[in-house]
């Protein structure tokens, strides 16, 4: 039966996978099933990169480890895909680098700045932190990472919807551990997120103006805005990733509209839309996608030495 390979990711760079292939009939179902927008049939990019992201991070999309969302996205006119994963899928990438020694964590913070091992008030936590801890040379590094529950919590007519709702202290516990992770494997884990993460962009959003609040568009309304230095720092990471559908592909995966054409007025006025929060995700994927790039080149390289001198 034929196999499909590992697909190139968009920027060219060698895909590093974990052993895992799938027949064309496995795609065929992927494509039925998982990577399934809900109005349109997914393009061959979308299918070749969450295969993609698969292979690279060995994990089973019919085991729902792996799986694509597509949201609807007014600057792109569609709908755009996120790869999201598990936690446990996280877990297991991180456990597969054979660097991976464990966590300290979740531990919850109130409203005073006190952190404790066990959330026990019935109100939500304002934080969460995690520590992954990871064996570099026989050195153990600690990587911390705090998630604030007021940025992650999903709210529809002023509730918190789902699980938010009911398991709070779980919910931020693992959005705290997902960016831990995250942080201590970005070539294993960039591009990806969890269902937690992504939390907030399934709320509904409504489509009446409140009474007395001008509309977006209207004059005075406050509009977020980059200062061209912060600006300039973002254009620089694009320059050096260079490829523009791979800077969609990471705006997408952020939750943030992709950019129409590719011109430098365009990207210049998507950046200074942003708010300060969106600038930061995007600057810290994009030099997570530039080093992973930069690696897979170094990779490469030593395999054609190794070839060489070989022959």
């Amino acid at each position: 039966m034929a196999t499909k390979q590992a697909t190139a990711p968009p920027n060219g760079a060698a895909p590093q996978t974990n052993g895992r292939s799938f027949t064309e009939e496995q795609i065929a179902l992927i494509k039925r099933t998982i990577c399934k927008p809900k109005k349109r049939e997914a393009t061959q990019d979308e299918i070749d990169l969450f295969i993609y992201q698969c292979e690279r991070t060995g994990l089973d999309p019919f085991s729902r480890q792996i799986y694509a969302i597509f949201r609807y996205s007014k600057q792109a006119g569609g709908e755009v895909m996120t790869v999201q994963c598990s936690i446990d899928g996280f877990r297991l990438v991180a456990e597969r680098t054979g660097k991976y020694i464990g966590q300290d964590g979740p531990f919850w913070c109130n409203a005073d700045g006190k952190w404790s091992d066990i959330w026990t008030p019935k109100q939500a936590p304002t934080a969460a932190r995690v520590v992954v801890k990871k064996l570099l040379a026989g050195v153990v590094g600690e990587t911390p990472a705090v998630a604030h529950y007021s940025e992650y919590v999903p709210m529809y007519n002023g509730n918190p919807t789902g699980q938010w709702g009911s398991m709070p202290a779980l919910m931020i516990g693992k959005c705290a551990e997902a960016l831990a992770l995250r942080k201590a494997f970005p070539a294993e884990t960039s591009g990806i997120y969890t269902a937690e993460e992504m939390a907030q962009a399934d709320v509904p959003r409504p489509s009446v103006v409140a009474t007395g609040a001008p509309p977006a568009s209207a004059p005075g309304a406050a509009e977020p805005s980059l200062s061209e230095e912060r600006v300039g720092q973002l254009v620089g990471g694009i320059k050096a990733l260079g490829k523009f559908p791979k800077l969609n592909l990471i705006l997408g995966s952020l939750g943030i509209d992709a950019i129409d054409e590719n011109s430098a007025d365009a990207i210049m006025a998507r950046l200074r839309s942003l708010t300060e929060d969106q600038a930061d995700r995007l600057g810290v994927e994009i030099e997570k996608a530039v080093v992973a790039a930069e690696q897979d080149a170094d990779a490469e390289r030593a395999d054609e030495s190794k070839e060489g001198d070989e022959s």
